[in-house]
């Protein structure tokens, strides 16, 4: 018989929990989709359509940069993490090719050499 195995099923209800849990913490901001639909309709729409259908609500006063290629995004993700100071947060499923992970290795040792002083100082135990 062809159809969903229970795994699907019991993912799909851990998904439903969790959205059940956190999606009433997001904020409304209909304030924000009214003052974006007197600015802009065409945007306003879409911004109504990931509200209604992916239930991510409308924020102001943020930035969100666009690559259409990967390798941009990649290479951008590169600079950025170049001017770390403080914090470092990163998720990746996968990094499959030299290509793309050398790079960010070498940044992050890169980082980690730089940063050492203030961590031999505190812990004593890397070398380098």
């Amino acid at each position: 018989m062809v159809g969903l195995n229970k795994g699907t099923a019991d993912m799909r209800n851990r998904y439903k929990a969790l959205d059940d849990a956190l999606l009433p913490l997001l904020p409304k901001n209909d304030t924000e989709l009214e003052r974006l639909t007197a600015k802009n309709i065409g945007v306003a729409n879409q911004s109504r359509y990931i509200k209604d259908y992916a239930k991510y609500p409308v924020y102001n006063n943020t930035d969100v940069a666009f690559y259409g290629d990967g390798a941009e995004g990649f290479k951008a993700q590169l600079e950025e993490l170049k001017k770390a100071e403080q914090f470092i947060f990163m998720e990746y499923h996968a990094i499959e090719d030299g290509r793309s992970f050398e790079p960010l290795h070498a940044i992050l040792k890169e980082i980690v050499i730089r940063y050492s002083f203030i961590l031999k100082k505190c812990y004593n135990i890397f070398e380098f």
